[in-house]
């Protein structure tokens, strides 16, 4: 899908977070980090390929992830929640 500006769109792929008031954040955190998980593997690429919708953008997005709109400290949980499911995989 169209996600991203410029080359964003062809150099990469958008995984949406839910992110609605009443549902179980860490759960819908932990269904995306196992999709991205096993895309990265899938994919042959390494987590560090993982960037926010921030990168392309410039918009604070995920917002529940970027602090002041800066991937800091959720997001780099996030990106260790990945990193371990990654390890699980294979």
């Amino acid at each position: 899908g169209f996600h991203a500006r410029n080359n964003g769109n062809l150099r990469s792929l958008g995984v949406e977070i839910c992110m609605n008031k009443g549902i179980d954040q860490e759960a819908a955190f932990l269904r995306a980090a196992r999709l991205i998980a096993a895309l990265l593997y899938d994919l042959k690429k390494p987590v560090d390929a993982v960037v926010p919708h921030h990168f392309w953008t410039g918009k604070s997005c995920p917002s529940l992830l970027l602090t002041g709109g800066k991937p800091n400290g959720r997001w780099k949980d996030f990106r260790s929640l990945i990193k371990a499911e990654f390890s699980s995989i294979g």
